[in-house]
């Protein structure tokens, strides 16, 4: 993989965007993208938590965890906040809706991943149904992983995009959204994850 030229072509984008580049942030050292089965797995739990989180009932969303097998999935922050929920670990679970974002267009359940648009309404319809139990079943066998060079793109550029937020924060100029640097972050996890080895909650977002 020409990490050079991924690194170029987020560069280009940059520019796009009316975004500040910096040449000295270090390059993508390795990226090795994790299987399908091991991304699906991830979507599905945290799709089950984030259901809970906008409503869905204890009972269902466990319920349909426990039958889709990704129970063991679940990290460690979103196991307790299943058994015992708060209104501020919700809030925290909410926003990574992006997150799942990013799953969907990984498993070209989506076309175009633009990071100046929020997730789309239609989030929901990409992913089986709890409300309905519906089986993951036909929904893997119609996912289809896109290439590991393009993941690995879409990361460098969420790197660099990152940088720029941050460094328009610290020097009061410009300063983004917050809610388009959640966006951004949620993202970039996911992102990061996928081409890492590093458990979900240990995913570094520096910059």
């Amino acid at each position: 993989m020409d990490f050079r030229q991924l690194r170029e072509n987020s560069r280009r984008k940059l520019i796009s965007l009316h975004l500040e580049f910096n040449p000295t942030l270090p390059l993508l050292e390795h990226a090795s993208l994790r299987s399908q089965k091991e991304i699906e797995n991830r979507a599905l739990a945290l799709f089950g938590v984030v259901a809970f989180s906008y409503g869905l009932s204890s009972a269902k969303a466990n319920e349909w965890i426990l039958q889709e097998g990704v129970s063991g999935c679940l990290t460690p922050a979103e196991k307790s906040f299943t058994q015992q929920p708060s209104d501020k670990a919700a809030s925290l679970f909410q926003v990574q809706v992006e997150a799942l974002w990013i799953f969907a267009w990984m498993l070209s359940r989506t076309p175009v991943l633009d990071f100046a648009v929020p997730c789309q309404n239609n989030l929901v319809a990409l992913f089986p149904d709890p409300l309905k139990r519906e089986t993951s079943s036909l929904w893997r066998s119609a996912n289809r992983l896109r290439d590991e060079v393009e993941v690995a793109g879409a990361l460098d550029l969420a790197y660099c995009i990152h940088w720029s937020f941050n460094q328009s924060r610290i020097e009061g100029r410009d300063e983004p959204d917050p809610s388009s640097l959640q966006i951004l972050r949620e993202r970039r996890r996911a992102l990061e994850w996928s081409l890492g080895e590093e458990e979900w909650d240990a995913i570094s977002l520096d910059t």
